[in-house]
């Protein structure tokens, strides 16, 4: 049977706030091939005036005892308010892959996974609307 959770705390001060926490990702069965791995992210998000707020993330992947496979993901965003339902936003993420892991970016559409070992950067530009 596989077992598998998550958890994490998010911290408000006035409009900033800062959120953390670990992910065991392991299922932990019988005859598994994978390794486990743990997953751990550290963010923060802080209105630099009204109707702009920057925020940013650390996402690291640790598999246990096999590090060659750890891959570390940082991102960065800027959210501007038109109004209380829509956004524009720019986004900028790199990941870091250690020797063996090929971790991608976008979350591994086709073709998009890099050769093992290489880190990737990508740009994301968008519009958002509530309704």
């Amino acid at each position: 049977m596989a077992t598998a959770f998550r958890r994490g705390a998010t911290y408000s001060f006035g409009r900033d706030s800062v959120n953390a926490g670990p992910s065991p990702t392991g299922t932990n069965c019988p005859g598994q091939t994978t390794p486990d791995s743990d997953l751990w992210h550290l963010g923060a998000s802080m209105p630099v005036s009204p109707t702009l707020t920057l925020s940013g993330q650390v996402v690291t992947l640790r598999y246990k005892n096999a590090s060659d496979y750890n891959a570390t993901l940082m991102a960065l965003r800027a959210t501007y308010a038109f109004s209380k339902r829509t956004n524009v936003f720019a986004q900028v993420g790199h990941i870091k892959n250690n020797k063996a892991s090929a971790v991608a970016l976008s979350g591994g559409s086709p073709g998009s996974s890099p050769v093992a070992g290489a880190s990737q950067t990508g740009l994301n530009i968008g519009f958002q609307t509530a309704f």
